[in-house]
C-alpha cells in the first residue's frame, strides 16, 4: 500500500528514486486519491520539443509501468486520469511553437484516450482572448503573468465539465 490508501498494480519493476520521491511527496500522498488531471506540456513547446515526443512523454506517464495507470484507488479501481490541452502561451501565429501547440491540443482533443486519459478538459478554450487565439485573455493576467481569476477559470472550467457529465471524478 502507498500513502493515501491507494494500492499498486502487480509491477515487478520499480520506479526510479527520484521520479518515485517526487510523485510520493506530492500526487500520490494525497489521501483517498482518485482523479489526477494532467495539465503539461506547455514548457515543452516554449522548449521547442516536437509534439510527438510530447505526446510520447504524457502516454509514458498515464500507461507505462510507472505511470498514473499503476496505481489504484482505495476502493480498488484504478486511478482516474484527466488530460488537460495546454492554454495558450502568447506566442506569434507563425511561430512554430504555436503550430505544435495546436497539433498537440488537436491530437490531446481526437485521441485523449490513446494517451491512456479516461477524460478530457479543454483549458485551451476558456482561457484564451477571443479576439487573439494565441493569447490569454488579458482578464486572466496582471503584468503579464496569471491572476486569480485564470485560475478560478480552471477551476470553474473542471467544475462545470463535472457538472455537465463531460468528465467523470
Amino acid at each position: 500500500d502507498l500513502p493515501g490508501g491507494i494500492t499498486t498494480v502487480t509491477h515487478t519493476t520499480p520506479p526510479p528514486p527520484g521520479w518515485w520521491t517526487s510523485w510520493n511527496q506530492t500526487t500520490l500522498a494525497q489521501p483517498r486519491l482518485r482523479t489526477v488531471i494532467i495539465t503539461l506540456g506547455a514548457q515543452d513547446i516554449l522548449a521547442g520539443t516536437d509534439p510527438a515526443a510530447i505526446e510520447n512523454d504524457l502516454t509514458a506517464l498515464i500507461t507505462d509501468i510507472n505511470g498514473f495507470n499503476r496505481y489504484k484507488r482505495p476502493n480498488g479501481e484504478r486511478i482516474h486520469v484527466v488530460l488537460a490541452t495546454v492554454a495558450p502561451l502568447g506566442l506569434d501565429p507563425t511561430d512554430a511553437r504555436e503550430t505544435n501547440r495546436q497539433k498537440l491540443n488537436a491530437d490531446i482533443t481526437n485521441r485523449y484516450t490513446t494517451y491512456g486519459a479516461n477524460d478530457l478538459v479543454d483549458l485551451n478554450q476558456p482561457l484564451r482572448d477571443p479576439a487573439h487565439p494565441t493569447n490569454i485573455n488579458p482578464t486572466y493576467l496582471t503584468n503579464g503573468t496569471p491572476n486569480d481569476a485564470y485560475y478560478q477559470r480552471i477551476a470553474q472550467t473542471v467544475a462545470n465539465a463535472v457538472g455537465d457529465g463531460v468528465i467523470t471524478l
